[in-house]
């Protein structure tokens, strides 16, 4: 994790990847892109705003490619209409073992894309409040496995989540379509790491996973 100076906005984190990405000179790690078509993995990548600032998380194959941003021939980067030279605060290094547990953990997961544009028309249908739970917690259960997947992580037992608060839902452009963002805690039996992305946009700073400590942790 590398953690900036600068000040950032969460509608400008879309501008800030723009920005980094042009430093690299495209090189596809940043941005998942790849001529006119797009490379389906999970981001290696991911670009975050965290307490205010710009941040970087760089997990696997990305964290060898971080390199290339540190040897850029410039180092400033234009937000909007702002420019200014970016500045590391610090690095964050750290292994982390992603696995199901016996225990459950608790998380917070902020601005979180739960529904695709199919899984949207269903959760809409649904009108009892405890079967549209039950839907997203299959569905973080189903992000859960898929970042595994993309990491080359293998899950052999059952994956739990529990959803113990949900914000009402916000409607939010991507892309230029509406999606609802979510602010959701839950309990899980998987053990994330802090600020790792699930679900769509995870690259943009959707769906970030913060674990939540108690005073005796």
């Amino acid at each position: 994790m590398i953690i900036f100076e600068n000040k950032l906005q969460l509608w400008e984190i879309p501008l800030f990847r723009g920005s980094i990405i042009d430093l690299v000179e495209g090189d596809d790690m940043y941005h998942n892109h790849q001529g006119d078509g797009y490379i389906y993995r999970y981001p290696m990548i991911q670009y975050k705003r965290i307490k205010g600032q710009a941040a970087i998380l760089a997990i696997d194959d990305g964290v060898e490619q971080i390199g290339k941003l540190m040897n850029a021939d410039r180092h400033h980067i234009k937000i909007g209409e702002r420019e200014e030279d970016f500045m590391i605060q610090r690095i964050i290094p750290s292994n982390f073992l992603i696995q199901p547990w016996e225990s459950l953990f608790e998380y917070h997961i902020r601005h979180w894309f739960a529904l695709n544009q199919e899984n949207h028309a269903k959760y809409n249908e649904i009108t009892s409040l405890v079967d549209r739970l039950n839907f997203l917690q299959k569905v973080l259960v189903g992000n859960i496995l898929s970042m595994c997947k993309g990491l080359k992580i293998t899950i052999d037992r059952e994956i739990t989540c529990e959803i113990t608060h949900i914000n009402d839902p916000m409607t939010v452009k991507y892309k230029g379509n509406p999606m609802m963002s979510f602010d959701v805690d839950f309990r899980c039996n998987v053990s994330l790491p802090d600020y790792i992305g699930l679900g769509k946009a995870v690259s943009l700073g959707h769906g970030t996973v913060v674990r939540a400590y108690d005073n005796n942790q």
